[in-house]
């Protein structure tokens, strides 16, 4: 709406000046050109906020679907491990399977845990040769696991860098926003002191 009104006001000025036959300024000497650069910055701003915006949805995206995959190889390492090694240390070591909901740190622990049992498990000469190291469905190792939760680790923080870079992307962009919205109004009591009622562009200031 301010873009829209910013656009108004610039083309009123501009008409303003040729009918006066001379530039006229604001407040501080602020001029025609000044307020193009200032509506220049504030459409600047509007769109990195949209673009961070995009990124923070993106990465969001990235970071549920890496935690709906890994929440499933979990369901899939914890069966195994009933499955073969029930009555061993490395069964009663796995963590509980945290909630999809849970935030970043308590989801990244309980992984954490399932990847030293699984690599533990995979060095225990004690058991079978034959059943390890621990695979699961298509062949997945704890490697792929360990890999996948670097990747879950990464999308975090890619995540919170978006997040930061909006919040930053959204200060910046309120400085011209509400420097621009005080320079309306000067402009406005500006055409009115200017300009005699009568005046057509009277009847049009912004």
């Amino acid at each position: 709406m301010l873009k829209i009104q910013m656009k108004v006001v610039l083309d009123h000025w501009n008409r303003l000046e040729t009918e006066l036959g001379q530039a006229v300024s604001l407040e501080g000497g602020y001029t025609r050109d000044q307020m193009v650069d200032d509506l220049a910055a504030l459409e600047d701003g509007v769109t990195g906020v949209t673009v961070g915006v995009s990124e923070q949805e993106r990465q969001a995206q990235v970071r549920d679907a890496l935690k709906t995959k890994l929440l499933t190889r979990f369901d899939q390492a914890k069966n195994k491990l009933k499955a073969q090694f029930r009555s061993t240390r490395h069964a009663a070591a796995v963590p509980r399977k945290p909630d999809a909901t849970l935030g970043q740190d308590k989801t990244l622990a309980a992984l954490e845990d399932l990847v030293e049992v699984w690599k533990t498990l995979n060095t225990d000469t004690s058991l079978p040769t034959n059943q390890r190291p621990m695979t699961i469905a298509r062949g997945y190792t704890q490697a792929d696991f360990a890999a996948d939760i670097a990747a879950l680790k990464a999308t975090y923080v890619a995540l919170g860098t978006a997040a930061r870079e909006t919040k930053q992307r959204r200060a910046t962009r309120s400085t011209p926003l509400s420097g621009l919205a005080k320079r309306v109004t000067q402009y406005r009591a500006l055409a009115k002191s200017e300009l005699e009622p009568t005046d057509a562009l009277y009847a049009t200031i912004p």
